[in-house]
């Protein structure tokens, strides 16, 4: 339960609203399911030193236990309110062992959730293209659990957190189908125990009022380095979805 407070609550804040005012006609919301085909780097501490893995696109694929991925964005007028939720659990058989520990292997399991809710505003924009900027909550919930063989040394690292960001949406649209659209943001705590940030780009196509497909690349980065625990993750690889507007 502890691993989806933060997720839960950021996306909370963004989706009631977003929900109540939906329903009003001057607002117009789109809701996203995706697949994200992320490679992943980890390395997590453990009392025998830092292990850290990598996995190709493939390997997670073959290696991925569960996962669910999906975002809403409503809008009116300048407005809009974004949200986006990621979680997966991933299985990593062919982790670094610590240098020097007398370890010749490591199983690694990474299991998060990342929730994000924004408040963007228009600050400019054209017959076609428009740049929104804003502000929102990013919810991280990680469990890096590390196996260390031989001996079967067993390690956990888990932590929930919530970081501040800033983010950038542009979208231009190329005819009344083909659309393209970039979205960055970065955080983190001001103590500088926590910090976060992505970019992603995409070109989408319309197949009606209700319907599109988007296509894009994705790239993640997420640093935990307080006193409890430490942690690095990037998630980088190619994504594609499906929208309907209503």
């Amino acid at each position: 339960m502890k691993r989806l407070e933060a997720s839960a609550l950021c996306l909370g804040l963004a989706l009631v609203p977003a929900q109540a005012m939906a329903q009003e006609s001057d607002w117009s919301t789109r809701l996203s399911v995706y697949g994200w085909a992320s490679g992943i780097d980890v390395s997590a501490a453990t009392p025998r030193g830092t292990v850290s893995g990598e996995l190709s696109i493939n390997d997670v694929l073959s290696d991925l236990k569960m996962a669910f991925m999906g975002a809403f964005r409503a809008q009116n007028g300048r407005w809009s309110l974004i949200g986006d939720l990621v979680y997966a659990n991933i299985g990593l058989d062919n982790g670094l062992p610590p240098n020097g520990a007398g370890f010749t292997g490591a199983t690694v399991d990474t299991k998060m959730t990342i929730g994000s809710g924004y408040g963007m505003y228009q600050v400019a924009g054209g017959a076609r293209s428009s740049l929104d900027v804003g502000l929102g909550l990013r919810g991280i919930s990680m469990t890096v659990d590390t196996k260390l063989d031989p001996g079967g040394v067993t390690s956990s690292n888990s932590d929930t957190w919530v970081d501040p960001v800033i983010a950038a949406r542009f979208q231009t649209n190329f005819t009344d189908r083909w659309y393209a659209l970039g979205f960055a943001d970065a955080g983190g705590q001001l103590n500088g125990d926590t910090t976060s940030w992505q970019v992603l780009g995409a070109v989408g196509y319309k197949f009606n009022d209700v319907w599109s497909a988007e296509g894009g690349y994705r790239y993640m980065s997420i640093q935990n380095s307080s006193a409890a625990t430490t942690m690095d993750v990037d998630l980088s690889g190619p994504l594609f979805g499906v929208s309907m507007r209503f």
